[in-house]
């Protein structure tokens, strides 16, 4: 810069205009190319740091996923066999009172009422959507994925939240009134889990309509 301002001083103090603008026209250019191979320089290391953030955002995601996988399947075992129960249940209604005693009804029942709902880590991709990050992953694939995901998920809490209004509201009011619930509890291992000292009719509700009813609906 020092040389350059040398040679305008000294193009101006000899009147040579006209080479003083060409000179200056020069000078703007090499600024210019110099400012525009810089953005291309920090282009490119923009470029390799986004892409490079893009790679551990896909790492996270992929082991978060990874581990609401297992969940899920842990949580569609639970409900495989709460599904299990009360389709056995349901065959049991009008059932004879011998084939009924043959079978562990409490346990049954502690099954058919063992709700489980699924409730996955969503930690790295509540942060990949409440900024810009969601723009740092280039797959269509993956973002489509994923709206696809949130759309799975709504459906999920709504049938979920219907299936567990109608457990709380219909199906548990039944069961407090004509079975033990505390010898169903006994089957879940707690601590302060006994059988109950009253004598009952387990085999009783299996001739009610309302049971039947009601265990239809459930499942």
């Amino acid at each position: 810069m020092k040389i350059f301002r040398i040679i305008s001083q000294r193009l101006l103090s000899e009147n040579k205009f006209s080479k003083y603008l060409l000179y200056a026209i020069g000078e703007i250019i090499l600024v210019v190319i110099g400012i525009l191979i810089a953005l291309q320089v920090n282009n490119w290391n923009q470029s390799k740091i986004l892409s490079k953030q893009g790679t551990v955002l896909i790492e996270n995601l992929k082991t978060e996923f990874k581990v609401n996988l297992e969940n899920l399947k842990e949580v569609k075992t639970k409900n495989n066999l709460l599904y299990n129960s009360t389709n056995f249940l349901t065959k049991l209604i009008g059932e004879e009172d011998s084939i009924i005693q043959k079978h562990n009804v409490d346990s049954l029942i502690y099954n058919a009422i063992l709700i489980t709902d699924f409730q996955p880590n969503q930690f790295v991709l509540s942060q990949i959507k409440s900024g810009d990050k969601l723009d740092i992953i280039k797959s269509v694939k993956i973002k489509i994925l994923l709206y696809e995901w949130d759309k799975a998920l709504n459906v999920k809490t709504e049938a979920f939240n219907m299936l567990n209004t109608y457990f709380m509201n219909a199906l548990i009011p039944f069961l407090d009134q004509n079975t033990s619930i505390r010898n169903a509890d006994y089957y879940g291992n707690f601590e302060w889990s006994t059988k109950t000292p009253l004598i009952y009719n387990k085999t009783k509700v299996f001739q009610m309509l309302e049971f039947d009813n009601k265990l239809e609906n459930y499942i």
